[in-house]
């Protein structure tokens, strides 16, 4: 990430190294996928090329789609890394290319209305009308335009790699609830054979692996910055992606078994959608102000530690410095009522030097005792600060005995 956007993310390392861990797993999950899928043709085994019997098998052309972009995928990010090997961005950019053919090729076919038959050049005599579908054909080429795109940044800190992703990602996840919810529309386009399951899995899995391999720039940088945006981002997203398909199906379970009608269904989904974004909205805006108020904290901290810097380089001696700077230090932290105990060598006790206060005229007499009162060591706030030697505080002082009352 150039160092113009850098300065606008502040980045937490082991999230970012988490991700591409992640990033990496996922491919592993692609490479399996479309490697068992070329097993099961070859052994003809119909549970490793649908998973679910009965349901459409991944073509093999779509298998080794996966395998070439997993492959491609995998040798950028071996040159991000430092295996500065020219033949490895060349030949990620080939199998990125190839990818993208296969789908180009796929819906020119449909497009014409012909079979052009690339997608039947392995096990043509399996194949029976296993072809590629039409939203596997689009997601090839969607995929591999963002691995051509991966890599390049915009002097905005935009990378289109992440937003050409997100489409592919969207339409396997479709194409995935279409399976979940039993809702064949989903997943398949008109009479044209459906993405397959597999197919489906393995498109999300690739989607996710492309956003997070590198995801110190572009959408993902706002994920994970340690900035109050990253951090409502990382609470907001896993329950936004889950609760919709949760309380969907749970509707569409509900109008199935009879339970109410598509109407009441809708207006339940609705209400219960609004009250869980709510509850989710409130928890986050709770995180958020105290993180906020803690930063405020800090601000005010280091302006009050600036200001007494100031005051004691502009005074001439302490003397005239202490009651500027208890004057800052409670206008700073919002204090009632600010006082400095000076040590009286004689008596041995803890005397008022400087009071400072934004009491009414009113409470006078109270301040004036304050004034007049004395600490001896180990008594009172004061008394216990003079006696250990560091600072200390009083949780509830009406609940304190060491704390002396006028």
């Amino acid at each position: 990430m150039s160092d113009e956007h850098g300065a606008e993310e502040q980045l937490d390392s082991r999230r970012v190294a988490a991700l591409r861990a992640l990033s990496r797993a996922l491919l592993r999950l692609v490479l399996l996928i479309g490697g068992l899928a070329l097993v099961g043709w070859q052994v003809d085994v119909d549970a490793l090329k649908s998973v679910l019997p009965g349901r459409v098998a991944m073509n093999p052309f779509t298998a080794l789609g996966f395998l070439l972009a997993a492959a491609s995928l995998w040798l950028l990010e071996a040159e991000r890394a430092g295996s500065r090997r020219p033949w490895m961005r060349r030949a990620a950019w080939v199998a990125a290319g190839a990818v993208a053919a296969i789908g180009i090729v796929t819906i020119l076919g449909y497009v014409m209305g012909a079979n052009i038959g690339l997608d039947q050049l392995l096990f043509r005599a399996r194949l029976g009308n296993n072809r590629i579908a039409p939203n596997t054909a689009l997601n090839f080429v969607l995929v591999g335009g963002a691995l051509l795109l991966f890599g390049w940044e915009s002097r905005r800190g935009i990378r289109p790699a992440q937003i050409v992703a997100l489409l592919p990602t969207a339409i396997a996840l479709t194409s995935l609830l279409g399976y979940v919810y039993a809702v064949g529309e989903l997943y398949g386009i008109g009479s044209y054979i459906p993405m397959a399951l597999p197919t489906a899995i393995a498109f999300l899995a690739l989607g996710v692996a492309t956003l997070c391999a590198r995801p110190d720039g572009g959408l993902m940088a706002a994920v994970v910055s340690d900035h109050m945006g990253g951090r409502l981002a990382r609470r907001v997203l896993p329950v936004a992606a889950a609760i919709p398909a949760v309380l969907s199906g749970l509707w569409l379970f509900g109008h199935r078994a009879g339970f109410f009608s598509a109407e009441v269904g809708l207006a339940l989904l609705a209400v219960a959608n609004i009250l869980v974004f709510a509850a989710v909205t409130a928890v986050a805006s709770r995180s958020l102000n105290r993180a906020d108020h803690r930063r405020q904290i800090g601000e005010r901290r280091l302006a009050t530690q600036y200001a007494s810097t100031r005051i004691l380089v502009e005074s001439r001696t302490s003397a005239e410095a202490m009651p500027q700077i208890l004057r800052a230090v409670g206008e700073s932290l919002d204090w009632v009522l600010g006082a400095r105990w000076a040590l009286d060598r004689e008596a041995g006790v803890l005397r008022c030097a400087e009071m400072w206060t934004t009491m009414s005229k009113a409470l006078e007499e109270f301040t004036e005792v304050n004034r007049r009162s004395v600490f001896s060591s180990g008594i009172g706030l004061p008394g216990r600060v003079w006696e250990s030697g560091r600072a200390t505080w009083i949780p509830d002082a009406t609940q304190d005995p060491n704390f002396p009352r006028a």
